[in-house]
């Protein structure tokens, strides 16, 4: 079970052919982003015009993609790794409790952003 950050995101709407093919190969229902995800990709979005073809691949994505809704389980593991993480992006730290939530593998090609936070399992698909 995947929870796909917003890079992953990016790297779908550039066209990037191994990310692609890593998500052609999983169920649908396995994968899913946050609704901090879909916030983050969604403020991308509001740059682009909305004839160009990078802001409709972008809608196209999110209209293909299950958004799991930040709750009160994923508040809760927020507050925790706020005290715990080192992790000075808050969007990030909010990623990262949502994915360990909801016992998801978080699939980014920042890793580096998230190798510090206690129980969050990693996955790079750029690699």
């Amino acid at each position: 079970m995947f929870m796909l950050d917003t890079n992953v995101l990016i790297a779908l709407q550039k066209g990037d052919q191994e990310v692609a093919r890593k998500l052609s190969t999983l169920n649908q229902e396995s994968v899913g982003i946050s609704s901090i995800v879909e916030l983050e990709f969604r403020a991308g979005l509001i740059r682009e015009t909305a004839d160009s073809r990078s802001y409709q691949i972008g809608h196209a994505i999110l209209d293909s993609v299950r958004v799991y809704p930040f709750d009160s389980s994923a508040a809760t593991s927020g507050a925790r790794l706020k005290l715990l993480s080192k992790n000075s992006n808050k969007m990030d730290t909010l990623i990262a409790a949502h994915a360990i939530a909801m016992g998801r593998v978080l699939v980014t090609n920042n890793t580096k952003d998230f190798e510090n936070i206690p129980g969050l399992k990693l996955d790079n698909w750029a690699e």
